[in-house]
């Protein structure tokens, strides 16, 4: 099993239906999509957030909280995935 590393800069969105999607700045990265469900971890850590995903080719997600306009705004991401 391989490991898949990206520290490219990346815009995350959420679909209406729980989904995140991870636009990378870089053209030759293409979307990734991480379904609602495939998220089975949530963990905080100095003011970042690891997610912790099933069947992505990414494994892991470090989010930095600083990225979030408002904590209601991390708050409505956190809740929509599980």
């Amino acid at each position: 099993n391989s490991m898949v590393w990206s520290i490219s800069e990346k815009t995350i969105s959420l679909t209406s239906d729980g989904a995140l999607v991870l636009e990378f700045e870089n053209p030759k990265l293409r979307t990734v999509k991480v379904n609602k469900g495939e998220v089975k971890k949530i963990h905080t850590h100095k003011r970042k957030i690891l997610l912790q995903i099933e069947s992505s080719k990414y494994r892991f997600l470090v989010i930095p909280e600083s990225c979030f306009k408002s904590e209601a705004e991390k708050h409505t991401l956190l809740s929509s995935i599980i």
